[in-house]
């Protein structure tokens, strides 16, 4: 009787991990595509698990941040203006950087997004490296191609020197933040100021 019963016990938690895990792939496979609905000034956007999508043009547009947890970040209002009309914008840092692995994510982001928009964009370092990543600085930044500089400082901001857009943070998700800021600012999502 005492073995009937831990193999009926057995057999019961048996299925009930089948049912758990035949569920749980089943949620994902239909309820991936829906989330929470949210919105910002007249900016409707959809939650879909850690990200934030706006659809533009037909194009959905991944953030890591909501507009209103990065409109405090500070931005001279004329980096903006930097990126119009551009065929191409650069961006770069420095190879030791403690926070590089965040900046790269921040960089290849950003070049989605500007590939989405039909600017060609160039990711660089600072020095020479192993990568063969072309070597790029503020000194490399012009008119007609502006660069991109992350680096490390106290606080997290983004101000215009010259053709270089510097923009600052002293930590990993700073730098997250800070490509968010950027492509919101373009998109018109935050006004600058």
């Amino acid at each position: 009787m005492q073995k009937k019963e831990n193999k009926l016990a057995k057999n019961a938690v048996t299925i009930f991990i089948v049912v758990l895990m035949v569920g749980s792939v089943l949620g994902y496979m239909f309820g991936r595509d829906s989330g929470e609905s949210l919105k910002y000034n007249e900016y409707k956007f959809l939650r879909k698990g850690n990200k934030f999508v706006l659809n533009v043009n037909k194009a959905d547009v991944e953030f890591d941040y909501f507009p209103s947890d990065v409109e405090n970040i500070k931005i001279d209002p004329a980096v903006l203006g930097k990126f119009s009309d551009k065929a191409e914008i650069d961006s770069t840092y420095d190879k030791d950087s403690k926070f590089k692995e965040a900046i790269s994510v921040a960089q290849f982001d950003l070049e989605r997004f500007f590939n989405l928009v039909g600017i060609y964009f160039v990711n660089g370092l600072t020095s020479e490296n192993d990568f063969k990543m072309p070597v790029l600085g503020c000194e490399n930044a012009t008119e007609k191609i502006p660069i991109i500089y992350f680096r490390e400082s106290n606080e997290t901001k983004i101000f215009l020197k010259d053709n270089c857009i510097i923009a600052e943070s002293n930590t990993e998700i700073g730098f997250i933040r800070i490509k968010d800021r950027i492509i919101y600012g373009l998109l018109g999502v935050i006004k600058n100021g």
